[in-house]
């Protein structure tokens, strides 16, 4: 019998075949996680936003959602409603595993200069409205009043030992990618905000390069 063709899809499945499982079908390896607020807060500090190609999102950065469409979120998330997922970059595995000069030079210095354990790539709104809600920075009215009466921290919407319960338990979904060459991360960012587009500057500057870095740059001191 005839041994079948290699087919450009059988090539990519062998190299997705990772021992004895599939490690994702897709370019990038991936792991995925479920992390409670409490997980969020911790991990919080170690999450960069890059403003090179990433829109300054979160309620307190001014390029995202306000802190009426924050709290919002936060009220859909405790009441099992919201499904979506934050989408992380981890630049010590992608420093381990990416080849081009670009990249290895590009997460050299997340690591090294910004510290950061995960790069944002999707999901910032809905991280920062989930860690200002655990830490009190942004109000919630978890009454059914309308007058507002009832507005105030978080935890202070629960009685003792509630406010721990609640944010370890409700949980959202977290994936982080481990092999994203820098190149793939600026596109798969603009790729992800396709359906909510950027405005014009947001997408043109969403990019590592030095033409975007000048253009930054000369657009903040005017």
């Amino acid at each position: 019998m005839a041994r079948k063709k290699t087919t450009p899809a059988t090539k990519k499945f062998r190299e997705w075949f990772d021992g004895d499982a599939i490690t994702g079908l897709g370019k990038f390896r991936r792991h995925d996680h479920r992390w409670s607020m409490s997980d969020l807060n911790h991990r919080f500090g170690g999450i960069y936003l890059d403003p090179r190609f990433n829109r300054r999102g979160g309620f307190k950065n001014g390029g995202g959602w306000n802190k009426d469409q924050s709290a919002k979120y936060v009220r859909n998330f405790l009441d099992g409603v919201i499904f979506n997922r934050l989408l992380f970059v981890d630049p010590s595995e992608c420093l381990r595993n990416c080849k081009s000069q670009n990249s290895i030079d590009y997460y050299t210095d997340i690591v090294e200069n910004k510290r950061a354990k995960l790069i944002t790539i999707d999901g910032f709104n809905s991280l920062s409205a989930l860690h200002g809600a655990y830490n009190g920075e942004l109000k919630i009215d978890m009454s059914e009043k309308k007058d507002g009466s009832e507005i105030g921290t978080l935890k202070d919407s629960f009685e003792d030992g509630q406010f721990n319960l609640v944010t370890t338990s409700c949980r959202i979904e977290i994936a982080t990618l481990e092999n994203v060459e820098v190149d793939d991360l600026t596109q798969l960012f603009r790729d992800l905000n396709s359906g909510l587009p950027l405005n014009n500057q947001q997408f043109c500057q969403a990019r590592i390069t030095p033409l975007a870095d000048w253009i930054r740059k000369y657009g903040e001191e005017l």
